[in-house]
């Protein structure tokens, strides 16, 4: 009885230790455990995960968090929110939805079961005045709706594409540090794309930030882009869009 007492003692420290603002916030020399949510005992909120995009779980850190996630292994990297969970095992533990989990395990040369991850805060997703930060995931169109919204815009708006990526949360980096030089703040479109490399079927998702009123404000827009960031950037018409991706209905 005194080592459950002690037990739940030590992990209410923990709790409290943790969810103080200057921790949550302040995380990057903390290594976390990645492990794949459908191989555990605890069950997630199957309607937040299937509505929401990399929704993880986390004994410790706040619901509504945004935080770049980054295998220490390989160095791959995600972008990820804290979704609303009560979970009592380490603090050290981040639940993975498995096709994240997968992402991370796949460039490992062999089998794991764990990941270490180092985390970074990004944001807060919340809708109240007080929030004082980007709320970043609310501004991302999921490829099952990017084409329809694109179409609603109309055919005279423009898109800067910032890049393709095999993974969609890849860009979510990208996304955070373009932002001061989209001159507004855009929605961000995800198409999935099935391309052809090296004679291997792959699959790509090309991220489009819009819509932009004109060519000339999107060019000088990626102009400046190009300038700042040394990549390239390019410009794509709603009317090119549909035309690749489908008719309009």
């Amino acid at each position: 009885m005194k080592k459950i007492i002690i037990l739940i003692f030590i992990i209410s420290c923990c709790f409290y230790i943790f969810t103080q603002e200057k921790n949550v916030t302040n995380l990057n020399d903390v290594v976390f455990e990645g492990t794949n949510i459908e191989s555990s005992s605890y069950s997630a909120n199957i309607n937040e995960a299937n509505n929401n995009y990399c929704i993880v779980y986390s004994p410790v850190l706040p619901s509504g968090a945004i935080y770049s996630i980054k295998d220490r292994k390989t160095g791959k990297e995600a972008v990820v929110q804290i979704g609303n969970a009560q979970v009592d095992k380490s603090p050290y533990v981040l639940y993975l939805p498995g096709y994240l989990f997968n992402f991370f395990s796949k460039f490992h040369s062999e089998k794991t079961e764990k990941i270490s991850l180092k985390i970074k805060f990004l944001a807060w997703n919340k809708g109240d005045e007080q929030s004082s930060y980007l709320n970043l995931l609310s501004l991302v169109v999921n490829e099952y709706n990017s084409f329809n919204e694109v179409s609603k815009n109309g055919l005279d708006k423009h898109y800067i594409q910032l890049g393709a990526f095999s993974f969609f949360q890849n860009s979510y980096p990208i996304i955070e540090d373009m932002m001061p030089f989209l001159k507004i703040v855009p929605k961000f479109y995800i198409f999935k794309k099935e391309v052809t490399i090296k004679n291997e079927p792959k699959v790509i998702y090309r991220i489009l930030a819009g819509p932009y009123s004109s060519q000339e404000e999107a060019k000088e827009i990626a102009n400046n882009i190009n300038l700042n960031k040394k990549i390239n950037v390019v410009i794509y018409s709603a009317e090119s869009i549909i035309y690749e991706f489908g008719n309009v209905k």
